[in-house]
């Protein structure tokens, strides 16, 4: 069981959840000139789309958009009925305050109510929920979407079921996140062969010495 993580990829790339799990990848935008919002998307273990939003904001601080962002995918997910999920959000401060890591709290009163929400959620619904850090490399998706909110109005939010159609930089991202997934999971799995490998050849030696002074040599 697991908390925290960072992605440990030589690119931070975006990987493939495991059999069975939902992963989540959601950020938030707060820029000076315009609105805040956020956006998140939802993948299976193929790495296809499953359902994306945007959702314009108040205007807040970094940490409380990034919070708004998660407790609003955590909704989603409950309501969509995806019961193991992985959630990755590339604040880590977010992500160890949310997960109480270290102590780690906020001072702020609404960032208080949004963590204490997230809590709540994540322990007395029926579910397993894995809020972790993820490297910006990884949440490009998430950072397309949360920039989509900004053409909506306040409270406004844009739903999307599938990945929407005409948007070639999205499209171009998916595929850009699926590509270094595959990459990542072929690695991966030349690892755990060499490795096997290794452990075969250490194993068939070992037998070799311990058996080998009980070896009867029968004459021709």
């Amino acid at each position: 069981m697991f908390e925290t993580t960072e992605d440990d990829g030589d690119s931070g790339g975006w990987r493939f959840p495991p059999n069975g799990w939902i992963k989540c990848n959601v950020d938030g935008s707060a820029p000076e000139d315009k609105a805040s919002g956020c956006g998140g998307v939802f993948r299976d273990s193929t790495g296809s789309w499953l359902y994306g939003f945007a959702v314009s904001l108040d205007r807040g601080t970094s940490s409380a958009i990034e919070l708004s962002a998660i407790s609003i995918a955590l909704d989603i997910a409950w309501d969509r009925g995806f019961r193991k999920l992985i959630l990755e959000t590339d604040s880590l401060t977010v992500a160890d305050v949310v997960n109480n890591k270290d102590g780690a709290c906020s001072h702020r009163l609404h960032e208080k109510k949004l963590v204490e929400s997230i809590r709540d959620k994540k322990k007395k619904r029926k579910w397993d929920v894995r809020i972790v850090h993820s490297r910006r490399e990884g949440n490009k998706v998430a950072d397309w979407l949360a920039n989509l909110s900004h053409g909506l109005q306040v409270g406004d939010q844009i739903e999307l079921p599938k990945l929407p159609h005409g948007c070639c930089s999205c499209h171009e991202l998916m595929l850009e996140d699926t590509r270094l997934a595959k990459a990542k999971s072929g690695r991966s799995m030349t690892d755990r062969l060499r490795c096997i490998g290794m452990k075969s050849v250490s194993f068939l030696l070992v037998m070799f010495l311990v058996l080998s002074p009980y070896v009867v040599h029968v004459p021709n």
